[in-house]
């Protein structure tokens, strides 16, 4: 009796140190499995910007600058839309709009398509510096590459009431330097001198203030 009785309780003494074996197995494979997620997820990793470019920079004082966001409203006369194909964009001006804005008559409002080789992500018209001059279409390709489109110089040609639809508003190719870049913002930059610009934003969390690389643009 004695043994069967013992035998009995080292079966559910056995049975119990099982059941806490798998207990701690379950919790270790949870808690890998939650730490994983967390990682890619937490506030700790969104804000990794892995290693700095020299070219690039970070909110806040970066390079001698300080970078805030800026928010710009303005009306320049020109708007700019993808097309379905997403390889196309339609550029539009508007007459008022622009003689208002940049003081350029350009005779009459005007609408045309511009079609690239690589899938355009994203719009972005942008302006540099302390005053009007240097505005530029913007576009981000599947890529990460950025080509850009000056506005001004297109609509200040003398010839500009002759020229085809095709002549028109070409992209001027990409931005070299400029890599995995997948968004814009607008930038106020306060240094010595103090300016607007336009940041490409990368994939890692930096930026490049395009500023920087406008003596190198077809503006």
């Amino acid at each position: 009796m004695e043994e069967r009785d013992s035998s009995f309780i080292w079966k559910i003494v056995l049975v119990i140190f099982l059941l806490i074996l798998v207990g701690i197995i379950f919790y270790f494979v949870g808690k890998n499995s939650v730490s994983s997620t967390k990682c890619s997820e937490c506030q700790d990793c969104a804000n990794w910007v892995g290693e700095k470019d020299p070219k690039t920079h970070q909110l806040g004082n970066s390079g001698g600058s300080n970078y805030r966001i800026f928010a710009v409203d303005n009306n320049m006369g020109v708007s700019v839309l993808s097309n379905s194909d997403r390889k196309s964009i339609t550029v539009a001006i508007n007459r008022d709009g622009v003689r208002n804005y940049f003081n350029i008559d350009v005779g009459s409002n005007s609408e045309f398509v511009k079609t690239f080789n690589k899938e355009i992500r994203q719009i972005f018209i942008g302006y540099f510096g302390q005053a009007a001059g240097q505005e530029c279409i913007l576009l981000i390709m599947a890529d990460g590459t950025v080509e850009y489109i000056p506005i001004v110089k297109e609509l200040k040609n003398p010839n500009w009431r002759n020229m085809s639809d095709s002549e028109k508003f070409n992209s001027r190719g990409a931005i070299n330097g400029l890599t995995d870049v997948v968004g814009f913002l607008y930038l106020q930059v306060d240094n010595t001198s103090g300016y607007y610009s336009v940041g490409a934003i990368r994939k890692d969390g930096t930026f490049y203030d395009l500023m920087e690389f406008v003596p190198n643009m077809d503006l």
